[in-house]
């Protein structure tokens, strides 16, 4: 019968001192190893009871799992041999390593119904039809994590880049997931963290080009002439309101009651953060909300009459509500910029655009305007900056 140990490869020691952990099989004096995905330094290892020293960090948790492992091997190895007794150690390994395996889809499809799990409907979808793409270029679901390599992601970004024409934001976002999932494997410690394909494999989205509406722009359409009631007004106006109102993001303009008004101020949660957010409005913004008050209004009331959902509780119905009435405002604003004579592609995301860049043109300092925003990170904002450098980089070239 063969034998089975964890092991500390003393033979495979780096210029820092670290050398990965091994479950060893030894039959009949042949020797095969098992990567278990973990490295210590040689201090924290304890050879007499082959197991980590207090001294590591988590030592506790990793020392579970190493003997978690151990015994799943020895059961595989006992239910191999169990089969065939005079079975070779390279014929064992082999058994073995074949159900040693994680595959890539069965995993990541686990990890993204996080997202369902918490409400985070638009971000499942997006991650399934990620996966979707991913499945169909492998053409086969059987992916063994450990085959997402180096030259694996360079041979999709080149399939991503030539075959589906994809830019560099949705290849980032494609390839951002896949990331995304074996960090996660990694974290729960089934992979050492040298094996990361992404510790070589970068890439960088190109700054995404923002359209965003003039002063002058905003205003033609502003000044239309719509018919009271009708779709393109109610649009016009949402979008409008957005762009003075912080650059709310339509999915929050949709769901803003009375209660989140207070005549001046804002009060609400951000849906796509899920962070409170406290902004007073201007006097254009607060104009466009009292088109809209009645003294029938209640608190529980949607200021703006566009969201048709049966059950705001149900965040499926609920995503699909925001989901139609975005798709609908979005097609009204290509025809309100035909009609105010813009032509730029508009859609109700540039109000956000814009009004980052005449913020910040109104000399309004950046770290209010990503308050406004809602950024976690300033650096999401510092692209309007960009914009704006840009825009006076262009205007210094009149005296050339």
């Amino acid at each position: 019968m063969s034998s089975i140990a964890l092991v500390f490869r003393k033979d495979k020691l780096n210029k820092s001192n670290k050398a990965p952990v091994n479950i060893r099989i030894t039959k009949k004096g042949k020797i095969r190893y098992f990567s278990t995905g973990h490295s210590v330094h040689i201090k924290d290892w304890d050879f007499e009871k082959s197991k980590v020293k207090p001294s590591y960090s988590n030592s506790a948790r990793l020392n579970n799992i190493l003997s978690n492992l151990l015994t799943e091997y020895d059961n595989k190895l006992l239910e191999v041999e169990s089969k065939r007794q005079h079975i070779s150690v390279d014929s064992i390994k082999t058994k073995i390593k074949n159900k040693d395996t994680t595959l890539f889809f069965t995993y990541a499809k686990k990890y993204i119904t996080r997202y369902e799990a918490k409400g985070k409907i638009s971000s499942y979808r997006r991650s399934s039809s990620i996966l979707g793409k991913l499945s169909a270029y492998c053409k086969q679901d059987n992916l063994v994590i450990e085959e997402l390599d180096f030259k694996f992601l360079n041979d999709y970004e080149h399939y991503l880049r030539t075959q589906l024409n994809n830019k560099d934001s949705t290849i980032h976002t494609n390839i951002k997931l896949i990331k995304t999932v074996i960090l996660s494997y990694i974290k729960e410690g089934n992979m050492s963290y040298d094996k990361n394909p992404f510790l070589h494999y970068k890439i960088k989205p190109n700054a995404p080009e923002r359209d965003y509406l003039s002063e002058e722009e905003l205003l033609r359409i502003e000044n239309l002439e719509l018919k009271p009631d009708s779709g393109l007004y109610h649009h016009r106006n949402i979008y409008v309101f957005s762009a003075y109102a912080g650059g709310l993001r339509i999915s929050d303009v949709l769901q803003l009651k009375w209660e989140n008004f207070d005549g001046e101020k804002l009060s609400l949660r951000i849906q796509k953060t899920d962070q409170p957010l406290s902004i007073k409005i201007p006097h254009k913004a607060i104009k466009i909300i009292n088109l809209y008050k009645n003294k029938d209004a209640k608190p529980k009331d949607f200021i703006f009459p566009l969201l048709r959902c049966a059950d705001l509780n149900n965040e499926l119905e609920l995503f699909r509500a925001i989901s139609s009435a975005t798709a609908y405002t979005n097609g009204d604003l290509k025809d309100i910029a035909k009609l105010a004579g813009i032509n730029k592609k508009i859609s109700f995301h540039t109000a956000r655009h814009t009004f980052a860049t005449r913020a910040l043109q109104k000399g309004m300092r950046i770290e209010y305007v990503s308050k406004f925003l809602g950024h976690k990170d300033i650096r999401e904002t510092q692209v309007y900056a960009k914009i704006i450098n840009k825009e006076l980089d262009e205007a210094i070239e009149i005296f050339n």
